[in-house]
């Protein structure tokens, strides 16, 4: 289900592609704060976004470790 918000937020332009990085796709994500100042996470892997989504937009955390478990 994160998969498809995901694919949502790029179509929206809340994640937009930046460049690959020792093979892996980063992204930048833009939200806005408790106050509505825009804020920009760059270089984000997508196992990091879905992390985040998961948390449901509470902490961004880099973590170039983690992985996307399919089932």
């Amino acid at each position: 289900m994160k998969t498809i918000a995901f694919t949502w937020m790029i179509l929206t332009g809340s994640i937009k592609p930046q460049e690959k990085h020792e093979g892996h796709m980063t992204y930048a994500v833009f939200v806005k704060d408790s106050t509505g100042t825009e804020m920009v996470y760059e270089y984000a892997y997508k196992e990091e976004i879905i992390q985040w989504l998961k948390t449901n937009k509470k902490t961004f955390v880099y973590n170039e470790d983690l992985t996307i478990n399919k089932k």
